[in-house]
């Protein structure tokens, strides 16, 4: 049996019809193929109604196989591995895994944990880090000298260290002034830390989702200093925008028309506002400073109702846990496997 749990989903169809093998695809929030896959486990409902009738019967909802991710380490193991107390406060760090987004996230991070670490400085900052991402690139998003981002965020410095038996870190200091420890985190996935985490700073993308799934309050980063490093049209503009060349030459032309015609309209772009519909978790979108992140971030952290409010509206969001159980059995069914 060939199994979808994501990505383009006619990889499947063609997967399965070279092998010979049944199909079941898991559908967040599209099907496809309906002819061709022998089985469907739907996130919700509202899927069906959405497929052709003929092709209905191959629907099962199962739920949010999200939801079931839990974390695998306990709290005190995972908080000895970063060398704070268990009961610490942990803020997580999510620069993001590609040059567009760690250009002005390392940047923007490290100066808001600086500017918290005054206010709360027993709070422990850990940075998570994209499994493609090395601790070399890391060190060289934090270099003024290769990202203009650290001078543009008013970033502080940040100096690398590897100790043998402990976590490696970026130790922020503003001249003689010494700032917090900024751990760097590469286990992945990282769920043992993010389950941990009183709050989130990440910027856009399949991380909210996560973050979400966890219950894990968060607050969405979108600066846009940078506009012609971002990549914001879609359509036959957006296929300009990634041309070699000409695409950096689009990007600056039309990503400032289009920011500005996104934050008129609302739009929403973390997982959980989307499907709320509504801001369930803060997004900041434009030329944002450390220091407007900060006073949303405390904010939160220093009223854990606000805390406790988010995650209860993000464990409603995506339906109940249960759903690897029964995509489980919706793949023993497809197989007829004797039970």
């Amino acid at each position: 049996v060939v199994v979808f749990l994501g990505g383009d989903q006619v990889y499947t169809v063609l997967v399965s019809k070279r092998l010979g093998y049944r199909s079941v695809t898991y559908a967040e929030w599209d099907a496809r193929w309906y002819r061709f896959i022998d089985s469907f486990g739907a996130m919700q409902s509202s899927l069906i109604e959405k497929a052709p009738a003929a092709h209905r019967s191959k629907f099962t909802v199962v739920g949010d196989l999200m939801a079931d991710v839990q974390s695998v380490a306990a709290r005190d193991e995972m908080t000895a591995r970063i060398g704070c107390d268990p009961d610490a406060e942990i803020v997580g760090l999510l620069p993001g895994s590609k040059p567009a987004k760690l250009g002005p996230g390392v940047p923007l991070l490290s100066a808001i944990a600086h500017l918290m670490h005054k206010q709360r400085p027993s709070t422990q900052y850990v940075f998570v880090v994209a499994p493609n991402v090395t601790l070399a690139d890391l060190t060289a998003y934090s270099d003024p000298a290769v990202n203009p981002a650290m001078s543009m965020f008013k970033a502080p410095t940040l100096t690398l260290h590897e100790p043998k038996d402990a976590l490696p870190y970026f130790q922020v200091s503003n001249g003689s002034e010494l700032g917090p420890k900024l751990y760097l985190w590469q286990r992945f996935p990282a769920l043992d830390l993010l389950s941990q985490c009183q709050l989130c700073l990440t910027t856009i993308g399949a991380t909210t989702a996560q973050l979400g799934a966890l219950a894990i309050p968060m607050t969405v980063l979108l600066p846009t200093q940078r506009l012609g490093m971002m990549q914001l049209a879609d359509g036959v503009p957006g296929i300009f925008a990634r041309l070699p060349g000409v695409g950096a030459i689009v990007r600056k032309i039309i990503n400032p028309i289009i920011a500005k015609a996104l934050q008129k309209s609302g739009k929403k772009f973390a997982w959980p506002n989307i499907w709320a519909k509504r801001e369930v978790v803060p997004e900041l979108f434009g030329p944002i400073t450390a220091q407007d992140v900060t006073e949303v971030a405390l904010d939160y952290l220093t009223h854990p109702e606000k805390l406790d409010n988010v995650r209860q509206t993000l464990r409603t969001l995506r339906g109940p846990a249960g759903a690897a159980d029964k995509m489980a059995d919706l793949i023993l069914e497809t197989v007829h496997y004797p039970r």
